[in-house]
């Protein structure tokens, strides 16, 4: 490896380049090796994660590259997971019911797929993947860690919205909540619901549908939240660019909007950054010391206190960024708090 050839000691990411540099002869039809980035390898006819899984064995330092075998095979299965051309780490799915009678198990017909009478979050399906989650801003959004996400899952392409969420209270005879200051309901997203408000919800799709669903995780909405991107928000750092993909503090008019106005991150969901904080599953720690890394949510600690991502409407552009936390007590509710689904697939 090149650290080994400037004189360090030798370390089991150097088998890592090793087997880089055998990808990339294999690729070019060559035995040698430039040292730097190779012009060709933009000219290359493989998959981006191909490309993407080279440069992370070759080109990168040390402390960067997969430090051992078990981490390469981890890229290894991500690069061969099969995706769209179009849109490469996701699809739409549409949530259906699935009828099962006594005489449909007898004979064992095809099931027959009916859509709801009701109206159901869009879902995008999000493939297995890695991702640096935190960030150097707020002391709770420290230490920065790696977390490794060992299965797909779907999440909501939107945050659920009025007309979503009152079908659930006119089915179940819950009082609707209110849409504060007469701004309106339905396409914007549902404000003024609580934690446990939130899980009703989804314990109520699972009982309609018959799929699995669920608040997504604190490192399953960041994961969604970044679309693969590593900067402050989901498009990068350039902030002057938040108002193409946000409702905040500057461009809001101190209301909600409806949902889906704004640019979508590079894995087509909406809002991920203001219009609403979005609940999420874990419970609330001051920092991600002892955090789990496998994107499970984080159940230890105190059960009242929960947390919400994404900022809303009503902060600054420093409170939308995607590795901002807001701390919540799960009987409480905002008029800038919200919420988006996940699904469980499989």
């Amino acid at each position: 490896s090149i650290e080994q050839r400037e004189g360090k000691d030798s370390h089991a990411s150097d088998d890592v380049f090793a087997l880089g540099v055998i990808l990339w002869q294999m690729m070019v039809g060559s035995l040698t090796l430039v040292p730097g980035y190779p012009r060709d390898i933009k000219k290359l006819e493989i998959p981006k994660l191909g490309k993407e899984l080279l440069e992370s064995c070759i080109f990168e330092p040390r402390e960067d590259r997969p430090q051992d075998a078990w981490a390469m095979l981890e890229l290894l299965n991500i690069a061969a997971v099969p995706v769209a051309a179009a849109q490469p780490a996701i699809a739409v799915v549409t949530p259906r019911i699935e009828i099962v009678t006594p005489a449909s198990i007898t004979s064992a017909p095809a099931p027959q797929l009916v859509q709801p009478k009701f109206p159901v979050p869009e879902l995008v399906v999000l493939q297995r993947g890695r991702f640096l989650m935190g960030g150097n801003g707020h002391g709770d959004e420290k230490p920065m860690h790696e977390v490794i996400i060992n299965y797909a899952f779907a999440i909501g392409k939107y945050q659920v919205t009025f007309e979503e969420y009152d079908a659930f209270c006119a089915a179940t005879k819950r009082s609707l909540p209110s849409d504060d200051e007469g701004w309106g309901r339905g396409r914007r997203p549902v404000i003024n619901v609580n934690w446990d408000d939130a899980q009703a919800y989804c314990q109520w799709l699972t009982q309609q549908t018959g799929q699995k669903y669920r608040l997504p995780t604190e490192a399953e909405w960041e994961y969604a939240c970044r679309a693969g991107g590593k900067g402050e928000y989901c498009f990068g750092d350039n902030v002057a660019m938040l108002k193409d993909y946000a409702w905040y503090g500057a461009n809001s008019g101190s209301q909600t909007h409806p949902v889906g106005e704004k640019l979508p991150n590079a894995w087509g969901l909406y809002d991920v950054h203001g219009n609403v904080w979005e609940w999420c599953q874990d419970r609330w720690h001051d920092n991600y010391n002892g955090a789990p890394t496998d994107g499970s949510a984080w159940e230890s600690g105190d059960s009242s206190r929960r947390l919400l991502r994404g900022g809303s409407w009503s902060p600054d552009d420093g409170y939308c960024r995607s590795a901002v936390r807001y701390d919540g007590e799960r009987n409480d509710s905002y008029g800038n708090g919200g919420f988006r689904v996940a699904c469980c697939l499989g």
